[in-house]
């Protein structure tokens, strides 16, 4: 049995994500990883390759970055899941908070679906409301993938998830005013991820206003462009503040830590 083999017999697709099958990468792209560092990465059977996908993203320092790797090795020695926090906790929040323009406080998470959930159940909490405006993808939880891949999902999901194309202002403010029921939030990412699309002029301002007027919570999904665009995320270079932000593992350099920061009324909502 062959590794490929192998992996389809007891993984669905072969991989543990979609973002990494072999559908998804042009003929020819290597399958199984063996090691990677720098930029490169080397398939099982000894051929380098330019990690032009950045380990789907998450690996912005590259591979084995040693000062990142360092620091790993060294928490392990001291223990990696404690009944309390540890310091480093508190010195990170900090950190985010001084460089991250919405930032007032901050709560950790494991990955990306939990932040962008973490940050749909905090604006739904301060609203009282349950509808939800979204623009793009933020991962596979039922309230966020009901319209794209309904397997599974009830039908609920979909019926209080209301998709609103990007670029698209006057859409955006029918969904916040007909039906008449105004969302809990509008989470979006402030770039579009798949085939890369920028805000036009005066767009991500337009939301903000639009958000600020109807009382809908705007959280931006930075999982992709937070720590690339620039290190506060595209909040800072586009100068638009969003009320609540989600950042994933770039952070890390790939390991696996994920955050939900934003305005400290509405993050205190977390401790209640």
């Amino acid at each position: 049995m062959t590794p490929a083999e192998r992996a389809a017999r007891y993984i669905p697709s072969g991989v543990q994500t979609y973002s990494k099958a072999p559908s998804r990468y042009p003929e020819g792209a290597p399958q199984f990883i063996a090691h990677a560092t720098g930029a490169y990465v080397v398939d099982v059977e000894g051929r380098e390759y330019l990690d032009y996908v950045s380990g789907l993203g998450a690996i912005i320092l590259g591979h084995q970055d040693p000062d990142v790797d360092a620091a790993v090795r060294d928490q392990l020695n001291r223990g990696i899941c404690f009944p309390t926090a540890t310091e480093i906790e508190g010195e990170l929040a900090e950190l985010l908070c001084e460089i991250i323009p919405c930032a007032e406080m901050v709560r950790y998470a494991k990955n990306g679906v939990d932040a962008t959930s973490a940050a749909v159940r905090i604006a739904r909490a301060a609203t009282g409301r349950e509808r939800i405006g979204s623009t793009g993808y933020h991962g596979y939880s039922d309230w966020t993938i009901a319209h794209q891949n309904p397997k599974g999902v009830p039908d609920s999901c979909r019926e209080v998830l209301w998709p609103v194309r990007y670029g698209e202002l006057e859409a955006l403010e029918a969904l916040f005013t007909y039906p008449p029921k105004v969302p809990a939030c509008l989470i979006m990412g402030p770039v579009v991820n798949a085939n890369p699309v920028l805000p036009p002029d005066g767009y991500l301002q337009g939301v903000r206003d639009l958000c600020t007027k109807y009382g809908v919570i705007l959280i931006f999904d930075e999982l992709v462009t937070g720590f690339r665009m620039h290190l506060g995320g595209a909040q800072t270079l586009y100068g638009v503040t969003p009320d609540l932000a989600c950042f994933g593992k770039a952070m890390a350099n790939g390991y696996p830590i994920s955050a939900v920061v934003g305005r400290r009324d509405l993050m205190n909502l977390l401790d209640e």
